[in-house]
């Protein structure tokens, strides 16, 4: 607890918030850090949050959670950086419900982009039930690569590569007509290969 005293006094600092959820035993659980910068850009641009988690930052490998806001330039920017100690229903439900208190303005949030950790998804839809939750690219094409196999789908080798090459150029298709394009080469190939 010293930890989160000397940051909440800390001048480099000045009106930051700092959240600490600790269990009966008063054994810390998660940490929430939000500073006056953080805390404008997210009233800015509250439509679009990223939630991201990292294992990596620390030696002692609590996970990070990073929230992010874009604009409509497509820039993003840190608002939010908690850390817990147990990753359960509970310390998840207490970092986005008190992210969500401590901003009014989270009401407007609309589409929220994740990675693929199922119990993050679940307490985001519970905290934010207006909003979309969305996977992003990254671990949909992963998914894609893993799912779609030989033995699973009893295609060849060769359905395989065209159908991940297919669905990454989908992915990445930024109109209509490119995604109507690659529909009809995917059946032509498809039907070449039959």
């Amino acid at each position: 607890m010293i930890f989160v005293q000397a940051l909440s006094d800390s001048e480099r600092f000045s009106g930051a918030q700092v959240d600490v959820c600790a269990d009966e035993d008063q054994t810390l659980r998660g940490l929430l850090f939000q500073d006056s910068r953080m805390q404008d850009y997210l009233k800015s641009f509250p439509e679009v949050l990223f939630v991201d988690v990292t294992y990596k930052l620390l030696d002692i490998r609590l996970p990070i959670y990073l929230t992010l806001c874009g604009d409509s330039m497509g820039n993003s920017e840190i608002v939010s950086v908690a850390m817990l100690s147990v990753k359960d229903d509970a310390s998840l439900s207490w970092l986005f419900q008190t992210l969500r208190m401590r901003n009014p303005e989270m009401d407007h949030v609309r589409v929220i982009m994740t990675d693929k950790g199922i119990k993050e998804r679940q307490v985001l839809c519970r905290c934010f039930p207006n909003s979309s939750l969305l996977l992003c690219l990254f671990h949909t094409l992963r998914t894609f690569l893993r799912e779609i196999t030989c033995e699973k789908l009893s295609i060849s080798t060769r359905q395989r590569s065209l159908s991940l090459e297919l669905l990454q150029k989908l992915a990445y298709a930024g109109m209509n007509r490119c995604i109507i394009h690659y529909m009809h080469s995917s059946q032509e190939m498809y039907h070449r290969q039959s």
